[in-house]
C-alpha cells in the first residue's frame, strides 16, 4: 500500500516547471515578434493602397474633368472606416492629404513606430516622380530595394 502512495504524491520539482514555463515564454516572444511584424506589413499595404486609390480617384477626375479637384471630397474614392475632410481623408490607421498644388498624395501612418510617411505621386504631376519612401523600408523592399534613405530608396 506504502508503494502505491509515493507512487501518486510524486510531482514535478520546481525546476522543471520553470523549464517549462522559460521555454513557452520564449515561443511566445518569438510568436509575438512575428506577428507583429505581419501587422505592420499589414498596415503598410493598407497605406500604400490607400494612397494610391487616392492618387488614382484624383487622375480619373482630371481626365473626366480636365482640371485638378479642389479637394479629395469631390472624388469618387471610399476608404475602409475613413471620413473625408477637405484633402484628407482619416482612417484608423493613416492620415491620407491630397497636395492640390503639386499633385501627390501623402499617407502618414498613425500607429507605427516608428512612423512612416509615404508619397505617391498622381499622373498629372508629369510621371517623372517615383512614389517617395520617407522612412518607410517595407515600401523600398516591397520594389525590391534594400532601405529608405531620407526619400529615396537606396539598393
Amino acid at each position: 500500500m506504502k508503494n502505491q502512495l509515493t507512487k501518486f504524491t510524486q510531482g514535478f520539482t520546481l525546476a522543471e516547471l520553470m523549464a517549462v514555463i522559460v521555454i513557452i515564454g520564449i515561443l511566445a516572444g518569438i510568436g509575438l515578434g512575428s506577428y507583429r511584424k505581419g501587422i505592420d506589413r499589414a498596415r503598410f499595404s493598407d497605406g500604400l493602397t490607400g494612397a494610391h486609390a487616392i492618387a488614382a480617384a484624383v487622375d480619373e477626375y482630371y481626365y473626366e474633368n480636365r482640371e485638378a479637384p479642389a479637394n479629395v471630397s469631390k472624388l469618387a474614392v471610399s476608404l475602409k472606416g475613413g471620413s473625408i475632410s477637405g484633402n484628407t481623408v482619416n482612417t484608423p490607421n493613416f492620415t491620407y492629404t491630397y497636395n492640390s498644388s503639386n499633385k501627390y498624395v501623402t499617407a502618414a501612418s498613425k500607429n507605427a513606430t516608428p512612423a512612416y510617411t509615404i508619397v505617391v505621386y498622381t499622373d498629372m504631376a508629369g510621371g517623372v516622380h517615383p512614389d517617395q519612401c520617407n522612412g518607410a523600408v517595407e515600401f523600398c523592399q516591397s520594389m525590391g530595394y534594400k532601405t529608405c534613405t531620407g526619400t529615396s530608396c537606396v539598393k
